[in-house]
């Protein structure tokens, strides 16, 4: 006669840990900005925008949150230019259609996030755009490349300013 062996409590238990870890990992991974993926969540301590921006010559990537009925944070190369900080991207990318010609939105700079303005560029765009070669040039020669070509006229990058708000 075969008799059943009892399940293992601490078996299933174990399974279902590590169900539930694979869960959230699943879920933090989607809600988080990781690469070219945007998520939902800034993270940084929310920090008033200073009277002037530190020099960013040494920081290539930062995260901007877009608003919208469900946000969306961006990992995103920045550079300065006579202290004002920009940003640029796709024109059909979904946080530059979101901001239009503008919009509140919030950039995080190390374990700082600041309450910005996003006004569209269209004045000195050359000059904008080649100190974004010049920043980034040395260190990521392919994307730049790739940058370079595709801005050619017509533009298909738009460019924002970060304005303090």
């Amino acid at each position: 006669v075969y008799k059943r062996q009892p399940r293992s409590y601490g078996s299933t238990m174990l399974k279902k840990i590590i169900s539930a870890i694979i869960l959230i990992s699943a879920i933090v991974v989607w809600l988080a900005p990781i690469a070219m993926v945007p998520g939902f969540f800034i993270g940084g301590s929310a920090t008033p925008a200073p009277s002037s921006w530190e020099d960013t010559s040494a920081i290539d990537e930062v995260r901007l949150k877009v608003g919208g009925l469900i946000p969306r944070v961006v990992i995103i190369w920045i550079v300065q230019v006579d202290g004002e900080l920009y940003v640029t991207g796709a024109k059909d990318s979904g946080w530059v259609t979101r901001l239009g010609e503008g919009g509140k939105a919030e950039l995080r700079i190390g374990d700082n996030t600041y309450p910005v303005v996003a006004e569209r560029q269209s004045e000195n765009l050359d000059a904008l755009i080649s100190a974004w070669y010049d920043k980034y040039r040395p260190n990521y020669p392919d994307i730049v490349g790739t940058m370079s070509e595709a801005s050619t006229e017509p533009r298909s990058y738009a460019i924002f300013k970060l304005a303090r708000s």
